[in-house]
């Protein structure tokens, strides 16, 4: 019995140096690998085939949309990965590009992906250098792009993002220090940590309303991003968020903000004044530090709230100002031109532009301006009893 198992590892030991039996190792499990044409191929358990490694030398790829008369539906992980590729398309029927499958493609400079595909795994296209702009539109199906899938593409100045993807991973974009401009989808409800980390090029981002987080890190380094609009249902804002965004000059902070992590506004030098609701209950170290020291910031909040006594306790130049509900036209008084205000913005008019105009115009409390609001602000002028 012996004998014959030691003859059996001879013989196979044999056909496999001669290349008759393709076969590797993964992840401490034995994997079989077909070879076809200029690549290796291995089959899913479905019964369709995954390009699992190219040995051609062609700069311009074309993958296969079948292979022994099955449908090659993936990208193998690291299937590509540091080869010298320039050029990639991928055919329809493919649905997962897996993690590292380009890796280090340092002169790949163009990308198609088909309709397709639902998955860009970590690290898919990480140190790309080489790769200018990335158009994923036609990739309807996309949901997921998941961590680090651009990082260190240090070409890259465009990114078009189908609305079908769902959730951004951390570090998508993380050092992309070329990337200027890039549409996020509506349907993302959170940035991930380090989403646009060291794009010190970013000019343009728009944040979708829907977003109720941004993570760490995720605007850290944006150099040049002058314009952001936070979203009305964003709850959290992570440490060192905006950290060193020098050129930002000016935002609102939504009413639903609770919490502002540590050193989310650190060395935003160009920030001179700010507003924040007394719905933030939690403000971390040196948020906006140094110009809290350097008194080059003046922070509005309302009396009696966390956020005055964090400006207290920081020594943060604070200007803390009555909550007067009613007060639409924020004057300081409750009067017919806060009626008019919110009876004007019922019919389009900009007479309600900002987040404080709109949480002191709700006096109803049922989480829109209606008439109704405009009625109980009639009532407590006439000085008919109503509770605010």
């Amino acid at each position: 019995m012996k004998t014959n198992k030691r003859i059996l590892s001879v013989f196979l030991s044999i056909i496999m140096a001669f290349g008759l039996l393709p076969f590797s190792v993964v992840s401490g499990f034995a994997i079989t690998k077909i070879k076809n044409g200029d690549f290796y191929f291995v089959k899913n358990s479905d019964g369709t085939y995954s390009v699992y490694e190219y040995i051609g030398e062609n700069s311009d790829v074309a993958l296969p949309d079948t292979v022994f008369e099955k449908s090659v539906t993936a990208v193998y992980s690291h299937a590509f990965e540091d080869s010298n590729i320039t050029s990639v398309s991928i055919p329809e029927g493919y649905t997962t590009i897996g993690s590292s499958a380009f890796y280090g493609c340092s002169n790949l400079s163009e990308i198609t992906l088909p309709s397709t595909i639902t998955d860009v795994e970590s690290m898919a296209f990480n140190s790309c250098t080489s790769l200018e702009t990335i158009d994923l539109s036609a990739a309807t199906s996309l949901k997921t792009v998941s961590y680090a899938a651009f990082q260190g593409d240090e070409a890259l100045t465009s990114v078009v993002i189908p609305e079908s993807v769902e959730t951004l991973g951390s570090s998508v974009f993380n050092g992309c220090t070329s990337l200027r401009e890039t549409v996020l989808p509506d349907g993302i409800t959170s940035l991930g940590d380090n989403l646009f980390n060291g794009c010190s090029s970013l000019e343009t981002v728009n944040i979708p309303s829907a977003v109720t987080k941004i993570g760490d890190n995720t605007f850290n380094g944006c150099a040049v991003l002058e314009d952001i609009y936070l979203p009305e249902n964003l709850s959290l804002i992570g440490e060192n968020a905006f950290k060193g965004c020098t050129s930002i000059s000016g935002f609102e902070i939504p009413n639903k903000l609770t919490s502002i992590g540590a050193s989310a506004f650190e060395d935003c030098s160009s920030l001179s004044e700010l507003f924040i609701p007394d719905t933030v209950v939690s403000i971390g170290a040196n948020a906006f530090f140094p110009m809290s020291v350097q008194n080059k910031i003046n922070i509005t909040c309302y009396e009696n709230s966390e956020v005055e006594t964090y400006c207290d306790e920081n020594f943060v130049q604070c200007t803390a100002v009555e909550k007067l509900m009613g007060d639409v036209n924020l004057d300081n008084s409750v009067n017919i031109k806060d009626v008019t205000a919110i009876q004007y913005y019922r019919i389009g008019m900009d007479t309600i532009t900002s987040y404080r105009q709109m949480a002191l115009a709700e006096v109803s409390h049922d989480g829109t301006v209606t008439i109704r609001d405009a009625t109980l602000i009639q009532m407590k002028i006439a000085k008919i009893e109503v509770d605010f």
